[in-house]
């Protein structure tokens, strides 16, 4: 892990909430664990921000809780895809998936990581703005202006509802995948996939924490999810958590 880049986050975060500066004080003293339950209170209170989840996973990383490591720089992605220093750690919590083929990428998502890396909000805003502008220029058009004017607000309607058009595409690929295509991470080190819920199925492989999996079922305290690899099971509710 790069410490450079964890003291730059930090020190970025000094003007933030009190309970945000005695956790960054309580990580840069090595007491991890008040760390960790202060990033964890704030979250608690409704605290969802890019920069609380990275730190947390710094502190889960620096315990040797990998897996809740990559849950939350994870978050900290979904948040804010364009965070290259959460992107780096997270590469490093799993170096230890290197050698681990059942859980190494084969089956490639590309529609689905195009419509995850958006920056969903400032795009759904995008969206109902653009949809209100055309509206109110449609309206506009049909009922006040003639002529010369009629024209300009039309050439002025197009590329709005354009944007109007793309961006409601977008949002709505975004929410397909937070809703419909959600993600978990493994929080054990020692699950078994099974065939099916229930200890009774035979096991396809045995799980390592901080892998990042599709979430497709649940049942009766078992989810199925579908590895990396493509490979699907069911796995006890939890050894995993939902991203």
């Amino acid at each position: 892990m790069n410490a450079a880049a964890l003291l730059m986050a930090l020190a970025a975060a000094v003007a933030g909430p009190v309970e945000f500066r005695e956790a960054n004080e309580a990580f840069l003293h090595g007491r991890y664990d008040h760390a960790i339950e202060g990033y964890q209170a704030l979250i608690r209170a409704g605290t969802w921000n890019p920069d609380v989840h990275y730190n947390l996973g710094n502190a889960y990383l620096a315990s040797g809780r990998r897996g809740m490591a990559v849950l939350h720089y994870e978050r900290a992605l979904t948040l804010n895809p364009d965070d290259d220093d959460a992107r780096s750690n997270l590469e490093f919590a799993r170096r230890h998936l290197q050698d681990e083929a059942a859980f190494m990428p084969s089956m490639k998502t590309p529609v689905e990581d195009f419509f995850r890396g958006l920056p969903f909000s400032p795009l759904l805003f995008m969206a109902m703005v653009s949809w209100a502008l055309a509206f109110t220029l449609l309206l506009v058009r049909r009922l006040f202006m003639a002529g010369v004017a009629r024209r300009i607000v039309t050439a002025i309607l197009i590329p709005v509802a354009s944007v109007a058009a793309l961006t409601a595409v977008l949002s709505a690929g975004g929410v397909w995948v937070r809703e419909y295509r959600p993600r978990c991470v493994v929080l054990s080190d020692a699950a078994e996939l099974k065939e099916g819920p229930s200890d009774s199925f035979k096991s396809v492989v045995t799980l390592r924490e901080g892998v990042t999996a599709g979430l497709r079922a649940k049942e009766s305290g078992w989810v199925r999810i579908t590895l990396p690899s493509g490979v699907t099971g069911w796995v006890k509710t939890d050894a995993i958590e939902k991203i």
